[in-house]
């Protein structure tokens, strides 16, 4: 299984498109990590990481790709947290990009979508790891916070019109 999964690592650039190559690199990280076997991939992860870090503005975090023409919250706080974890010098900065007025994403309090969860745990998941005064850090925490549980109690409405 490690053969077939390092094999997986290896295979990253030639089977992911310019579109979505920085996502995948940080969620394949991610998975190893969460399965708790990232020990046997040691070398594949730091150049994973370190392929992600040459796409990284502190201004603007990164897209999904590393010829998308726009950065996106969820790649941008799922590699905030990754490469703080992994010790590169990345800036909470580039979440001020995607924290406007009154909200961090279109549509965030509308009817819960999968992949605006998906952007929000990620985005909480970052946030519980801040360096001292990072005020962005809190806000985004406290964000991620109020919209899961919005989400939580409008999952729970919709499921309890199903009752038999």
């Amino acid at each position: 299984m490690i053969r077939e999964i390092k094999d997986m690592f290896n295979a990253l650039p030639a089977q992911t498109s310019s579109a979505d190559d920085l996502h995948e690199h940080l969620s394949m990280v991610d998975n190893v990590e969460r399965l708790g076997i990232d020990r046997h991939f040691q070398n594949e992860i730091k150049s994973a990481l370190d392929y992600v870090y040459r796409y990284w503005d502190d201004e603007r975090g990164i897209g999904s790709g590393r010829d998308s023409p726009c950065t996106d919250l969820n790649t941008t706080a799922l590699g905030l947290r990754i490469l703080r974890l992994h010790r590169y010098g990345v800036s909470s900065d580039a979440l001020h990009h995607f924290n406007g007025k009154d909200e961090w994403i279109l549509n965030a309090y509308g009817e819960p979508k999968v992949k605006e969860i998906k952007t929000i745990l990620n985005l909480f998941r970052a946030s519980i790891i801040p360096f001292p005064r990072e005020r962005v850090m809190d806000e985004a925490k406290a964000f991620a916070i109020t919209y899961l549980k919005e989400a939580l109690h409008n999952i729970g409405k919709s499921f309890s019109n199903f009752r038999m």
